[in-house]
């Protein structure tokens, strides 16, 4: 894929902490935790395209990847400025500059 401005969001599940995991069945009845991770790129990889929920073209406005279907563009890139406010406006400069 041709370089651009990218967000990639994957989400994997771990056991939550204090889970006893050392124990016969513990999966039945565990709690997990769902873990988030945001990477702002500026091309996409295939382990991208393999591993993550989502795979956003920020200049474009559009989605590339997007396994939540119930979530608008809108909506992902609020949630993404309210969780990670400081890497967020970092890759927004980094748009801005690009495109001078």
């Amino acid at each position: 894929m041709k370089a651009g401005h990218y967000i990639v969001v994957t989400h994997s599940q771990r056991p939550a902490p204090g889970q006893r995991t050392e124990t016969k069945n513990w999966g039945k009845n565990a709690l997990w935790e769902t873990v988030e991770e945001v990477e702002f790129v500026s091309r996409i990889k295939k382990r991208h395209m393999d591993a993550s929920a989502m795979v956003i073209d920020f200049t474009k406005k559009e989605f590339i990847k997007n396994r939540m279907d119930h979530l608008s563009f809108d909506q992902v890139i609020g949630h993404i400025k309210e969780k990670y406010p400081q890497q967020f406006n970092t890759f927004q400069n980094l748009v801005k500059e690009s495109e001078k």
